[in-house]
């Protein structure tokens, strides 16, 4: 990391819960040692290599079954919010230092495959939520100060037409930047 990050702990620590294939979660050694359940019947086959399991794993390593096209199911809404919101605030974080520092440069080389891939992770988060969930609205807060929210109001702010603002990633400020030592020119 080649600045101090306020939601890198968010990606890399922090636990969600979801499903993943349950061949994911033995260990190589298992594998080699005792082999995977086998019957002789192709298509109970064919859904034990589907089965799903619970377990919580972090941001990092749902975005390295993402990039394989390994299926990981989240049952929880708020956590798929969660999860976006979290991975967007890291992005905002790179944003800000792509267009602040002068190293920006050599570092985005070095971190350009996990931010591209973090993005597209979020995007398709994205397009799944819908935008009441997504824009935070300020009659609705759970932490209310006063503790009361008023029905009529939560009832037509979430059943409120808002169009949902088309995404914004990051990617156009690594695809423009040019590689050290290439200046564009003659020389």
């Amino acid at each position: 990391m080649p600045f101090f990050s306020q939601h890198a702990g968010k990606i890399w620590d922090s636990l969600y819960t979801v499903y993943i294939p349950e061949q994911l979660t033995l260990q190589p050694e298992y594998i080699k040692r005792f082999g995977v359940h086998i019957t002789q019947n192709k298509t109970v086959d064919e859904m034990l290599k589907t089965n799903l399991i619970l377990v919580k794993i972090t941001i990092a390593t749902i975005l390295q079954y993402y990039n394989q096209g390994i299926e990981v199911q989240i049952p929880s809404r708020e956590d798929m919010i969660k999860m976006h919101k979290d991975i967007e605030a890291y992005l905002s974080e790179w944003k800000d230092y792509l267009r602040n520092s002068i190293h920006a440069n050599i570092d985005i080389e070095n971190n350009k495959e996990l931010i591209t891939s973090l993005e597209k992770l979020s995007k398709y988060i994205y397009e799944k939520a819908t935008s009441f969930e997504l824009l935070d609205n300020l009659y609705l807060k759970k932490n209310n100060p006063l503790g009361i929210i008023n029905p009529l109001q939560r009832h037509t702010e979430q059943n409120k037409q808002t169009v949902k603002p088309d995404y914004e990633g990051i990617k156009h400020l690594i695809t423009k930047r040019k590689p050290i030592g290439d200046s564009g020119g003659r020389f």
